[in-house]
Order: C-alpha cells, then structure tokens, then sequence
C-alpha cells in the first residue's frame, strides 16, 4: 500500500504510515492513486500553510512549527543587535584627495577665467597707480599755482623788497670833489660782503649770502630754508635813472619769484640810488670785484 501523503510502501494491513503517520486508505492501488506534486521550492515549502492530518490513537500530537519568513543576514535584527552592542565605527569619510578625483572632468576648465582675472588685475594694478600718480601730480600742482604760490610768493617778495630798501637807505654821500664824466668806484666786493654780514639777521630766512662782482654782471648767491639759489643781474642808466637788466633767477627762489618780479624790485631800489648820492649818472659799469659809476655834469 502506497501513502498518499509521501509515497512511500506499506504493508497491506498498515492503517497509517510508517514514515509519516498519514492515514493510509485501503482499496486503493498504486495505479488508482492520485498523482504526487511536484516537489515546490525551498521558499514555496516555507510558505505553504500545513495541512492538518488526523493522528491515530497511538501516536501522540506533533506541533508542527509555523513557517518562518526568510530575513537576510544584512536586515536581521539580531545581527544589528549584535553590531550595536559593539563599539561604533563611523563610516569613512571622503578625503580632500577623493573629492579632488571625483570631480567631474568639466569643471576644470571653469578655473580658467579665474586665473586670467587674476592676471589681468596684476597686469593692470601698475596702469592704475600712473594714474593716481598723475592726478595726484595735477591736484599739487593745481594747488601750488593757485593756492600756496600767491600766498608765498606775497611774503617773500615783501621781504626782498623790505631788505632792498634797508640798503639803499644806508647809502653814504659822495665825498666833496668827485669830478664828472669820470669812472668813480662807489662799491667794492668786500663792502657789500661786510654790508652784507652786518645785516644778515634783517634777511632771514636768507643765510650765507655772497656777492661776486664780474665784468658787467653782479651774482649773489645764498640759502633759504636749505635750499641754494642764485641771482644774477647787470647795471644801466636809462634817462639818468639806475635800472637792472638780465636778470636771471634759479634754486628755491625761482618758484616763487619770478625773473620779472626781481627786476622790477630792483628797479624800484635802484631809482633811489642817485638821488642818495646827490648826482646825476650818466654811465655804469661793473668791473672786475667793484661797481664804477660815471657821473653827469650838473
């Protein structure tokens, strides 16, 4: 007799199964019986309810344990339990070096323009001090001209004119005799030095002035806040009146003091000049270390 169940033999007189206690029918033949399933899958057979089967009277109750779903290793619960009773680990980071090589290959070139910004503006940083350079330059410039200039150029030309004036002032008279139509020395290099050392705290800030007398040029150079200037200028008699002319200015003075300003300071000293030696002029010349006048007859 073949069990229905697991279609295994049996004796002719066996109720039950000897391999799985099914109830074996009677009467039945191996050609008459029903054909055996095919053999389901390992997860099919899990999952497969369990057909209850009537037990005999010998044999006792199984329990027959309820199918069990598959869970895999990774999503067991035990195994996370397991991990977290451990110490934790922190998944790795990614390193600068990663991030570096996991850039995609497009974004090099967008560096680029960066770097040629940058090198344009090194480029133009020597453009952009000229031109503050140059409109620095023409701001000084624009107030030296019409600010600072007028201003010093007033107080000096005061004091040239202040110191020119103490010295014609100081002119002594001609001695009783002095023929006409003659040369006659009225000033000698060394005179004007030691009319000079005499006065020079009236000229401040004017220090270590000197007089050199040439042939037909007078040159006087001095100091002023430091700075070296020189004058130069020749002698005429124009209408009986004692004038300069060439006069010529370079050093510290030229910038607030113009070759026509000194002329006609000069010329306003000079006109005074014969009236303080009480004759009229009618030549000048300057000599080698003096000054000789030739006087008018009355």
């Amino acid at each position: 007799m073949v069990c229905q169940r697991c279609s295994v033999f049996n004796e002719d007189g066996d109720q039950f199964c000897g391999n799985c206690g099914a109830v074996l029918s009677p009467g039945r033949s191996p050609a008459n019986r029903a054909p055996v399933s095919p053999a389901l899958p390992y997860d099919h057979a899990m999952n497969a309810p369990t057909l209850a089967q009537p037990l005999s009277p010998a044999q006792s109750p199984q329990y027959v344990s309820p199918p069990t779903q598959y869970v895999p290793p990774e999503h067991s619960p035990s195994v996370g339990w397991a991990a977290s009773q451990g110490s934790y680990s922190p998944p790795p980071q990614a390193t600068w070096a990663d991030m570096s090589l996991n850039q995609p290959a497009s974004a090099a070139p967008s560096s680029a323009p960066q770097r040629l910004s940058a090198s344009r503006k090194r480029r133009r940083w020597p453009l952009y001090l000229l031109l503050f350079l140059v409109i620095f330059g023409l701001v000084v410039c624009g107030s030296w001209v019409f600010l600072l200039r007028p201003a010093i150029h007033q107080s000096v030309d005061g004091q040239i004119r202040q110191g020119l004036q103490q010295a014609v002032d100081q002119i002594p008279g001609l001695p009783p005799g002095v023929p006409s139509g003659r040369s006659f020395p009225v000033a000698t290099e060394g005179q004007i030095d030691d009319y000079l050392a005499q006065n020079i705290n009236q000229l401040a800030p004017i220090t270590n002035m000197q007089v050199s007398l040439q042939p037909d040029v007078m040159v006087a150079t001095f100091q002023a806040y430091g700075f070296g200037s020189t004058v130069s200028l020749g002698l005429a008699v124009q209408n009986g009146t004692l004038v300069a002319q060439n006069v010529h200015v370079s050093g510290l003075l030229s910038w607030v003091e113009s070759s026509d300003d000194l002329t006609a300071r000069f010329d306003e000293a000079l006109s005074q000049v014969p009236g303080k030696l009480g004759r009229h002029l009618a030549a000048v010349s300057i000599q080698e270390g003096e000054i000789d006048f030739t006087f008018a007859s009355s």
